[in-house]
């Protein structure tokens, strides 16, 4: 009976032992299948370059390659881009739109040098922001004529007869492999209260596109969905909260910093920043900065649905640590010398600096340059008693001794023509608080008004204004008075209501600021402090 036993145990060891090989092999096979069955993805990304070719400083000053504080640049972004593209041959690269406006290189020659340059960076699909809309449709016509990335967006209707209606697509598919990637553009909603062309162009609801397109890309085959967006950062998360099948978002438009070095300045949230979607899933929002300062790298393991398993990267700082592209330098400072006689021309000189807001790259209040930049313009147009312009539009201060062109047009690199409205003292107060609606502290707020021959005082929490005083005297409310503005606010942009009856008395702002401070009498003015906080 003992050795029955023993037979019987001894059988049902092997027995065992079988199944378990069995069992492990089979393990090992599944294992080895799902890993087969997962997809790499490798991202890299950029938003809000603005026309950045070369290095800019913390006050958005062209600067050196070689000094320490001097980031950024085409040159050095062309090298990350090779160093990337060689260690994943494979990985996409996508921007978020606003490669036009913010620099002399824009300013003077328009949108086909940069378009040329970002051409050899070999972006998969880029997006539309709403500054490549500040010289009219035509100026985008003419950069698709020679844009060779695929331009996405999906919620804008174009006019039937513009030749973008049929060049600019909703989106795009990237095969990598097997695996197909839907990329959707998309445009910020706000364009009708911050672009005075956007009249010319109709929008669908943000989602609503998304969503239409993304069922579209999955009839397709796409098992990944990705959107570049120019909405903000806010935008952004709220559109991933509400989606379904949104994996990325690749964002822009307000500037914001993710990352997680803490050494990095105003890093707005971690990178990537994760919402959860209405299915519970994530959705990684990536975005990074603003003047190609930074660019952002991604890798996403998904799995064969789809379905993001893990994530790693961060913004990289484009510092001293990033040599520049020597082709592409060289091709930059070509297109410098072409300009060098414009912008070295001299027109004045300051004994001080003339700053931005304290301690920030913007102007709001206490905006020293905002200052100096409407006395001039109301010194320029004798006929007018108060003089606007939104702070949006200025972007770097002035330096200490010889201001030339080109600082004037870093200074402010949005021109319009000049225009005179009669606004009565009424209108004129919901002038300013059109320009306080979206106002934070410490934030940029595009609309919010620089003056000169006003000055007002303003509660920021009720986005009112309590007091103005026209040189020193209360505002009558039923009085008009002459206003000279840039007619990019006359025409309603950043929110203004459009003025027909708006009189033209010249047709570039800068230039006549030019010819201002070319004036043998010329001076600046003291700082005021025109505008307060209640």
């Amino acid at each position: 009976m003992f050795r029955s036993t023993r037979k019987i145990l001894l059988s049902v060891l092997i027995i065992v032992l079988i199944c378990g090989c069995s069992a492990i092999g089979i393990w090992y096979g599944n294992v080895r299948e799902k890993e087969a069955e997962r997809f790499t993805l490798h991202l890299m990304h950029t938003n809000d370059l603005h026309a950045h070719l070369i290095p800019f400083n913390s006050d958005n000053r062209i600067c050196d390659y070689e000094q320490p504080a001097c980031l950024g640049g085409f040159a050095r972004l062309k090298t990350l881009v090779n160093q990337y593209r060689h260690l994943y041959p494979d990985m996409i690269l996508l921007d978020a739109g606003d490669r036009f406006s913010g620099t002399v290189f824009y300013s003077l020659q328009k949108g086909e040098n940069i378009i040329r340059l970002l051409n050899e960076m070999n972006y998969d699909a880029v997006t539309l922001g709403n500054h490549e809309f500040d010289d009219g449709l035509s100026e985008i016509e003419k950069m698709m004529t020679l844009i060779q990335s695929p331009v996405i967006v999906s919620n804008v209707i174009f006019p039937h007869n513009s030749p973008l209606a049929h060049t600019v697509m909703k989106s795009v598919i990237i095969q990598r492999g097997a695996q197909k990637i839907g990329v959707i553009g998309l445009l910020t909603d706000e364009m009708k209260t911050q672009s005075a062309f956007a009249k010319e162009i109709r929008l669908r609801p943000l989602l609503s596109s998304v969503q239409a397109e993304t069922e579209r890309l999955k009839e397709k085959g796409v098992s990944v969905i990705i959107v570049l967006s120019h909405i903000g950062f806010e935008a952004d998360k709220s559109l991933a909260q509400l989606s379904q099948d949104i994996d990325i978002i690749v964002g822009g438009h307000t500037h914001t910093l993710l990352s997680n070095n803490p050494t990095f300045p105003n890093v707005q949230g971690v990178y990537p920043t994760v919402v959860q979607n209405q299915k519970g899933q994530p959705v990684l929002i990536v975005s990074a900065g603003y003047g190609g300062e930074y660019a952002g790298q991604l890798t996403v393991e998904f799995n064969q649905n789809g379905e993001i398993l893990s994530y790693t990267g961060d913004t990289q700082q484009i510092n001293t640590a990033v040599q520049p592209d020597d082709v592409m330098k060289h091709e930059i400072e070509s297109v410098e010398q072409s300009l060098q006689h414009q912008l070295d021309e001299a027109l004045t000189v300051s004994e001080n600096p003339i700053l931005l807001t304290p301690n920030t790259d913007f102007c709001s209040e206490e905006c020293y340059i905002g200052e100096v930049l409407t006395n001039t313009l109301l010194q320029a147009a004798p006929s007018a008693k108060i003089a606007f312009l939104n702070a949006g539009g200025i972007r770097a201060g002035l330096p200490k001794g010889t201001i030339r062109y080109g600082q004037l047009v870093q200074s402010y690199p949005f021109d319009s023509s000049v225009v005179i409205v009669n606004l009565t003292g009424q209108e004129i107060i919901s002038y300013l608080e059109i320009g306080l609606r979206d106002f934070i502290p410490d934030q940029r707020t595009n609309a919010f008004l620089q003056t000169a021959g006003l000055s007002y005082t303003f509660n920021p929490l009720t986005k009112k204004v309590i007091t103005v005083l026209h040189n020193g005297e209360p505002l009558h409310l039923n009085k008009s008075y002459p206003v000279v503005m840039a007619s990019f606010l006359a025409r309603g942009g950043d929110g203004y209501p459009e003025q027909p009856e708006a009189q033209e008395i010249h047709p570039s702002l800068r230039q006549l600021l030019k010819q201002q401070m070319q004036r043998s009498d010329y001076k600046f003015p003291p700082f005021e402090n025109r505008i307060t906080l209640h």
